[in-house]
């Protein structure tokens, strides 16, 4: 199966582990809130493109993008220029909504750090 793959990673969650880390047993909440706060945004961008969720890895995701073959207005290479596209436009939209995002008060800004993009 062909499909679009994306990696995505959020930077400063270290940052942000140490200072709940400070706050005792209601750290635990807060990483949490913060944690669930931030991947609620990546998931709504990734179902408004249609990107699955392979996997969660850490702070991380796995996405893909299948490609749906049978689209009779579509060739093949038309339709894999539409899957990467989406995928790209993801990745941006999401950059642009979620980098310096503040989640929590106190506790440096996150970022969302695409790693890679590829068709396969």
């Amino acid at each position: 199966m062909e499909t679009v793959c994306l990696f995505a990673d959020i930077s400063g969650f270290t940052n942000i582990s140490e200072a709940c880390a400070n706050l005792g047993i209601r750290g635990n909440e807060e990483l949490a809130f913060c944690i669930n706060r931030y991947m609620e945004g990546m998931a709504k961008n990734l179902a408004k493109y249609g990107g699955d969720i392979i996997k969660f890895v850490g702070d991380a995701m796995i996405v893909m993008w299948p490609r749906s073959k049978g689209d009779p207005d579509m060739n093949e290479e038309d339709e894999k220029v539409t899957v990467i596209r989406k995928a790209i436009q993801c990745a941006y939209d999401i950059q642009k909504e979620l980098n310096n995002k503040k989640i929590m008060a106190n506790v440096t800004n996150l970022s969302v750090k695409v790693s890679y993009i590829f068709s396969s």
